[in-house]
Parts: structure tokens; C-alpha cells; sequence
């Protein structure tokens, strides 16, 4: 072989395979690249859209203007100018409720203008929140006109009826829509609070968040509704069937406790004693099976949390390990984690208290309307349970919301409180060396003054949310108790009826009191489950073909010579695979415009050592990171065994090479479980010969429990050296037709270093790739190449590049003479 020099050359830059393309998206305010990093839009990139084109304004547009025209027209229609103002023709009109429709109207129209002001002008949420309070008012009003035009049915305009069914209709419709607009296209212009100190530590940014959709949603929760195993999923049905079992029972028993009522106001003979008894005993009975029916709900949900829970960690787990190096190198090991744990458990909860409590208790106060219109042909007691329940969310939402800041703030300050303690007991010689104890005190005493503050504003606001809420209970409770005793004043109602209209309003306000804790829980786990969604929604960068072919090492007959089977080496085995490297140009999907490897050509003969030397930073290690295909090159091949890479499944490929890494890292376990992952399933004799051969056998002799030893995370509890040797056990064990040094002895003594080379001679006849600093452990390779900015400087074995001289500073006989002269 002779030793050839390399021109260093312009970067090479295929134009044609740049994946940095941007693609804006509206919705997320972000701008997204090829290689999935996120961008911060500038705040007048939005500024360029049309305010009316943001989701959901057009269609509130839409239905405010065929409400606004549609109720005018038919108002006129029926009444003329006293659709207007009743007192038009000087008659002595009187207001009624149901009859008239000058509210109607009146109220369509306020409600209507606002909206298009509002969709077409305003952009912030608070405007948002005004004209859908604004909405939720009118459709409030709505309800009860149209439960009490239905209780005077006799009395009632059939066209009246159908002007406010269909003014009903749109206003529903647009507070659906001010709804959406204010989740997905209204800004926030108050002032925010940080985040919190550990949010900043796991690198969670706001500009992060995305929507999720109610089916991406759906297909995370699936193991709760749908788990693998059918024993899991009779447990699903039977959460439901016991669910659905405790709130009927929850609904029939007022009814019973009101025949009992009844039957006791109507008489005291034997017979009315011994239905009295029978109701009573059914009312016990219907209490205490929904008590029993809740525990057995409980009971069998238990099983399917936890089977759940098991199928969606190992989904995430599977899909996360599943991911390209290139994400797993940008993103924090700690945000990916917490976002995977957090995740997870906001599934439970999301599953949990709105779907198995929120939900339900919803469809419960639907029943219980249905049960004041059809069973006490009472429908003004519905409007009033319906308007007592929305007014009763509203302001748990509200004030949570506004209690929301003095949480974030009590948080942040007790981080921060924490960090401060960590960050003066981790430094605590700093701070005697300077003497700055009272400093330290000082600065954690102004944490402890914030969480205090703050602590005592998020109790005196819990305090005005339950006030609030038990004013609007209270108010609820009077209201519809004053309908019940005017419907028995008109004889419409019984006693019985009268009791039952309480035990019904108290029920159904009683699981809303957890409504504040139940929307603080939604928020974050919405939040959560947005972080844990992201990360299922990552696709690898590198993915196999469709035809990929599994790499297979076949016996190579010794008549038979390539390119890349020397016709000199005698040390070739069957199992031993070429590599070679042609006209690879590269740059990191993340940073597209810095190209690592520039026009990259070179083969490693099968059954060879060939040794890679050069500075930090000239892309040895992005040679090994091609190899195994943890990137693909933007231009030229890397092929293996006469095969190129993308056409090779990466388990297989992977699976023929061994690698000793520079970054010896051990999992938290034994060692004899970190030196057989090179080799799962190993018998003993293996784990022996692979602990002689990488010099381990002294060293494991010493400790009281041998290879049962605990290493610590990382390896913490054993030295660099024996971290090295361990990762060469590896590498033996799993005896590849490939093996890739990547600086193996560098953390070694002189003396192992000289017994770990001896060991690593049982690799000849392998293909051996051997990334090195100290020149004197590749001295015998068969080919050296030395590598400088991403280019081949010069290549050729130790005595061919020590003849070619000091032509350069990075050259080979620069770098041979500068270490000669340090050792």
C-alpha cells in the first residue's frame, strides 16, 4: 500500500436532497423544518393573516349573520314593526313571557352584532370570553322562555314556538363556536407567568404546546377502553355496566322517597302504611345499591388501570427506543422522561375523573331535566337546574382559573426555594470559602416569603370559590323550590314531588363541588397528554425499505478475491465482512448548514484493521454513526458486505457489528448483565472466557460478590479503566463479523493497555475499524487514515505516512512527532 495525500476541498452540498424545507403552521404558531425543530414565529407572522380567516371565525360569522337576518325576517314576518317595540300601534300591549317576541329579537340581534364585531376585529381572549358569556346569557334566557312557553303550551303561538326554536338552535351553535375560538384562535394578552423552575430544567417552553385532536386523544386512551385480553375488556364493560347501574339507581330513588310522601299525606290506614314501608325500604335499597355499584365500579377499573397503564408504558417505551438517534442527541433525556411518566398518568386521571365521573354526572343532570319535564311535566323546574348548573361551572371555571396564577407563582417560588438549598449544599465550600452563609439564608428567606404570599392568596380565593359556589347552590335550591310550591299552590304538584325537587337539586349539585379540583386536573393533564402525544407523533428519521434485506454473512470460497479481500492477508475468516465509504458528503440534520464530512471515500478490506486518527471535530465518530446507520449520508454509499446500508434492515446490520464506544456507558444493574447485553442468553463458560480475555478476571475475583456486582447509574461505582474493559467483554461476547474501536484503551494504564491489545487479538481475521488519539495502539494497522475537517488528509500504513514527512500540521508525522515528544 502507499501512503497518498488528500487536497482539503470546498464543501460539498447536495441542493436536490436538502431536507430543510419550512412549512408554516397557522395554528401552532410555529414554524416546522424537515428535520422536526421547532422555530419561534415572530409575532408579525400572524399579524399577515387575515383576523377572519383564524379556525372557527368564518363559521361564527356565518351563523351570527343567517341568525341575526333569519330572525328579523320571521319576527317581521309574524308581528311586523312590534316584533320591534311592542307599543308600536299605541295599544295597551302587555309583556307576557310566552307570547312575546320582542325579547327574541331584541336579545338575537345584541347577540348577533357582537359576534361579528368580535370575529372580524378582536383578537383577544378576553373579547373572546365577554361575547361567549355574552352568547351563553342569551341561550340561558332561551332555555327557560322556551321551557316555560312549553308549560303553557295552550297559551303559547305555535309560531312563536318555532321563531324561538330556531333562535335557540343558532344560539347554541354560537357559543359552541366562541368556544372553539377561544381555545384556537384567541390571544392571550395578560400578562403570563414564568414557568416554574423545574419546567425550566426539563426544558418545557410554552411556544411548545400544540393541540391535540380528540381522535389522537382517543388512540392514546385506547388501552382504557379497549385493552388487549379478553378478561381485560369484560372488565371494561363491566366499569361501564356499574357505572351506568349506580346512577339510575341514583336517580330512582327520589322518586321513591316521594311516593312514600305522598302516600303518608293521603292517609294513615294500614294499607298506606305498608306502601309507605314498601317505598321506604326500595329507597334504602336503591341508596345502597348505588353505594355497592360504585365499589364494584372501583373494583374493576382497578384491573383495568393497571393493565392499561402496563400496555400504554410499553407502547410509549417501544416507540421512544424506536426513535432516530438524531432525536434522542435534541432532546433532554430529563423532558423526555417526565414527559412520558406525566403522560401516563394523566391518561389515568383524564380516564378517570371526566370520563368516569365528570361525564356521567353531566348525563345524570340531563336525566334528572328529563325527569322534571316528563315524569313532573314541570319544564320551567328544568330551566331552572339547567341555568343553577351552568352558572355553577362557569364561576368554578372562572375562579380556578384566576386561583391558576397564584399556584403557578407558590410553585415557582418553592423551586425555586429548593434549588436554592441544592445549589448551597452542592457548593457549600464555595460558600465557606467566602463566608456567604447569610447570603445563602437571605436568598432562600425571599423563596420562603413568595410561597408564603402566595400560599395565603390561593386560600383566600378557595375560600370565594366555595362562597361563590354555595351561593349559586343556594339560589338554585330557592328557585326551583319556589316553582315546585307554585306548581302545588295550581295543583299541578304533589307533596311527595315537592321532596323529591330537593333530595334532586342537592344531589345534583353534590358531585360538582369537586368540579374546581377536577378542571385544575384536566388543565394540566391536557398539557401532559399534549407532551406525551407530540412524542407519539414522532416518526424515525431513519426507517428500513419496504424490500430491506436481513445483512447475512455467507463462507466466502479462498478462490474468490474483491475489492475489498486483500489477496495478501491470510488471516481472512468465512465470517468477516468488507466496508467501504464512496463520495459520503454529510451534515447533521440539525445543522444542515455545517457540512461534517466532505466528499468522504475509502474501503476497508475484509478481515482488516484500518485505523482512523485526526483532531476533535474532523467526523471520525460521524463515520461510526453512519456505519451503523444511525443517519443516512445526504450524498454517496456506505456499503457493507458488498451491500449498501439503506438496503439493509438496521437490526441486522447493527447486529453484525461490535462496537467499544467512547462513552462506556453501563446500565444501573450487575456487571454480568452488563457484559452479556452484548450477548443475551449466554452460558457461563462465555461470560468466562470473555472476562479472561478482556483482563476483568482479577478485578471481579476481588469483589465479595463477583459478577452479581451492582456497577451504579452509569457505572458510577467502578473506575473509567474497568468501565473500558467491561465494554470490551461486550464486544467479545457478541463476536461480530465487525468490530468498531472507538478509542478502546484510552482510559487505561500503560500495562492494561498492553493486555487489552494483546485480547484484542483474538479479533484477527475480523473486519476492525479502530477510531484512536494515541498513535502507538494502531501502529500495526493495515491502513491508517488521518482525517482533517472532514476530509481525508492522507492515507497509507505507519511507515508510509511517517516517510511522506511533516507536509502538514494534522499530518500523521506532525501528530507521531508531537505525542513522541509529550511521552
Amino acid at each position: 500500500m502507499t501512503g497518498t495525500r488528500g487536497g482539503l476541498r470546498e464543501p460539498l452540498i447536495d441542493r436536490t436532497t436538502n431536507r430543510n424545507t419550512e412549512t408554516r403552521d397557522l395554528e401552532n404558531g410555529t414554524v416546522q423544518s424537515a428535520d422536526n425543530a421547532d422555530v419561534d414565529v415572530d409575532a408579525d407572522a400572524d399579524a399577515e393573516i387575515p383576523l377572519i380567516k383564524r379556525p372557527y371565525r368564518i363559521a361564527a360569522t356565518v351563523v351570527a349573520s343567517a341568525d341575526l337576518i333569519g330572525t328579523l325576517a320571521f319576527a317581521w314576518y309574524l308581528e311586523g314593526w312590534k316584533c320591534v317595540w311592542p307599543f308600536y300601534s299605541h295599544s295597551s300591549t302587555k309583556y307576557t313571557l310566552n307570547n312575546s317576541i320582542v325579547d327574541i329579537v331584541w336579545i338575537g340581534v345584541a347577540r348577533s352584532v357582537s359576534i361579528l364585531i368580535q370575529s372580524s376585529t378582536c383578537v383577544s381572549l378576553r373579547a373572546s370570553k365577554i361575547v361567549g358569556y355574552t352568547s351563553l346569557s342569551s341561550l340561558l334566557f332561551l332555555i327557560v322562555k322556551l321551557c316555560y312557553s312549553t308549560g303553557l303550551r295552550s297559551e303559547t303561538d305555535d309560531k312563536m314556538l318555532l321563531l324561538l326554536f330556531i333562535s335557540f338552535t343558532c344560539c347554541f351553535a354560537e357559543c359552541i363556536l366562541q368556544f372553539l375560538i377561544g381555545i384556537y384562535s384567541a390571544d392571550d394578552l395578560s400578562t403570563t407567568v414564568a414557568p416554574t423552575a423545574s419546567q425550566a430544567a426539563e426544558g418545557i417552553a410554552t411556544s411548545d404546546a400544540k393541540s391535540i385532536s380528540l381522535w389522537k386523544l382517543l388512540l392514546v386512551l385506547k388501552p382504557y377502553f379497549w385493552p388487549e385480553g379478553l378478561i381485560n375488556r369484560g372488565c371494561v364493560f363491566l366499569t361501564w355496566v356499574f357505572l351506568i347501574c349506580s346512577k339510575a339507581a341514583n336517580i330512582l330513588a327520589p322518586l321513591c322517597i316521594a311516593k312514600a310522601t305522598d302516600i303518608l299525606s293521603s292517609g294513615n290506614d294500614d294499607d298506606s302504611r305498608r306502601e309507605v314501608t314498601k317505598y321506604i325500604i326500595f329507597y334504602a335499597l336503591l341508596l345502597l345499591s348505588n353505594k355497592v355499584f360504585k365499589e364494584a365500579q372501583a373494583l374493576a377499573y382497578v384491573r383495568v388501570k393497571l393493565i392499561a397503564g402496563v400496555q400504554l408504558k410499553e407502547q410509549v417505551f417501544s416507540h421512544i427506543l424506536g426513535l432516530s438517534m438524531d432525536w434522542h442527541q435534541r432532546k433532554s433525556t430529563g423532558t423526555v422522561v417526565t414527559a412520558m411518566q406525566r403522560g401516563i398518568n394523566a391518561s389515568n386521571m383524564v380516564v378517570q375523573y371526566i370520563f368516569l365521573y365528570l361525564l356521567p354526572t353531566l348525563l345524570e343532570a340531563c336525566v334528572v331535566t328529563l325527569v322534571f319535564v316528563k315524569e313532573f311535566d314541570a319544564p320551567l323546574l328544568a330551566a331552572v337546574a339547567i341555568c343553577g348548573c351552568t352558572i355553577y361551572i362557569c364561576c368554578t371555571v372562572e375562579l380556578t382559573i384566576y386561583r391558576m396564577q397564584f399556584r403557578k407563582r407558590m410553585n415557582k417560588a418553592d423551586n425555586d426555594a429548593s434549588h436554592k438549598v441544592m445549589d448551597a449544599l452542592l457548593n457549600i465550600e464555595t460558600v465557606k470559602y467566602f463566608t456567604a452563609e447569610e447570603h445563602e439564608v437571605h436568598r432562600y428567606r425571599e423563596s420562603v416569603e413568595t410561597f408564603k404570599d402566595q400560599a395565603g392568596k390561593i386560600q383566600i380565593s378557595l375560600s370565594t370559590l366555595n362562597t361563590s359556589q354555595q351561593i349559586v347552590l343556594n339560589c338554585t335550591l330557592v328557585a326551583a323550590l319556589l316553582v315546585a310550591a307554585n306548581e302545588y299552590n295550581q295543583g299541578e304538584f304533589s307533596v311527595g314531588q315537592f321532596v323529591a325537587v330537593n333530595v334532586y337539586v342537592l344531589q345534583l349539585f353534590a358531585p360538582l363541588n369537586f368540579l374546581g379540583s377536577i378542571y385544575s386536573m384536566a388543565v394540566g393533564s391536557y398539557v401532559d397528554l399534549q407532551n406525551l402525544c407530540n412524542i407519539m407523533a414522532e416518526k424515525p428519521d431513519i426507517q428500513d425499505k419496504e424490500d430491506a434485506q436481513n445483512l447475512v454473512v455467507r463462507p466466502t470460497p479462498p478462490s474468490i478475491t474483491s475489492d475489498l479481500m486483500p489477496t495478501d492477508n491470510n488471516n481472512t475468516t468465512p465470517s468477516a465482512l468488507g466496508i467501504e465509504f464512496r463520495d459520503v458528503v454529510f451534515a447533521y440534520p440539525s445543522r444542515k448548514e455545517v457540512t461534517v464530512l466532505k466528499g468522504i471515500s475509502f474501503t476497508v478490506a475484509l478481515g482488516s484493521t484500518t485505523a482512523i486518527v485526526g483532531a476533535t471535530g474532523s467526523g471520525k465518530t460521524t463515520l461510526l454513526a453512519l456505519l451503523l446507520r444511525f443517519y443516512e449520508t445526504d450524498q454517496g454509499e456506505v456499503i457493507v458486505g458488498n451491500k449498501n446500508v439503506l438496503d439493509l434492515t438496521q437490526k441486522s446490520l447493527r447486529g453484525h457489528i461490535g462496537v467499544v464506544p467512547q462513552d462506556h456507558a453501563l446500565f444501573n444493574d450487575t456487571l454480568k448483565y452488563n457484559i452479556v447485553y452484548g450477548a443475551r442468553g449466554a452460558d457461563d463458560a462465555s461470560v468466562q472466557t470473555a472476562v479472561q480475555g478482556a483482563q476483568l478476571s482479577d478485578f471481579i475475583g476481588s469483589l465479595p460478590d463477583g459478577l452479581e456486582t451492582l456497577v451504579g447509574e452509569r457505572g458510577q461505582q467502578i473506575s473509567g479503566g474497568q468501565k473500558q474493559r467491561i465494554a470490551i467483554a461486550r464486544v467479545l461476547m457478541k463476536d461480530c463479523p465487525i468490530v468498531v474501536l472507538d478509542e478502546a484503551t484510552s482510559s487505561l494504564d500503560s500495562r492494561t493497555e498492553e493486555q487489552i491489545q494483546a485480547s484484542l487479538e483474538s479479533l484477527r481475521g475480523r473486519t476492525k475499524l479502530v477510531i484512536a488519539h494515541r498513535l502507538s495502539t494502531i501502529q500495526q494497522a493495515d491502513q491508517i487514515i488521518v482525517m482533517s475537517s472532514g476530509e481525508i488528509l492522507e492515507s497509507g500504513s505507519h511507515e508510509e505516512l511517517l516517510a511522506l514527512g511533516k507536509w502538514h500540521e494534522q499530518c500523521y508525522a506532525s501528530l507521531w512527532d508531537k505525542q513522541k515528544k509529550v511521552e
